[in-house]
């Protein structure tokens, strides 16, 4: 009897577990579809698929904002690297939008 008690405990636990887990996932994330007569054919795939499945908005006309799941993926990434820079003494680099030229050469 108690190895049920134990095994149905444990049953619970995971189910609980994979809920919040999907909850987490789903935070935030509301998959919008782009209506045909506004799609434009020149956007990328990947483009539509992260428009398609809730990760990015359109604010305006090139201008996009990102969801919560979308900037922790985004940190994640600008976190690894990091690591990999500082493992070759390498410095990083913070330029506006828009700089002359010149400053590149």
């Amino acid at each position: 009897m108690k190895e049920a008690r134990c095994g149905s405990k444990m049953l619970q636990t995971v189910l609980g577990f994979s809920q919040k887990t999907q909850r987490m996932s789903q935070i935030f994330r509301y998959p919008e579809s782009v209506p045909k007569e506004k799609a434009v054919s020149s956007l990328s795939k990947s483009f539509k698929l992260m428009l398609n499945q809730g990760f990015i908005k359109p604010l305006c006309p090139g201008v996009l904002y990102f969801k919560p799941l979308t900037m922790r993926s985004l940190e994640k990434l600008s976190n690894l690297a990091d690591a990999m820079m500082s493992r070759i003494n390498a410095q990083k680099m913070l330029f506006p939008t828009l700089i002359q030229d010149s400053v590149l050469k």
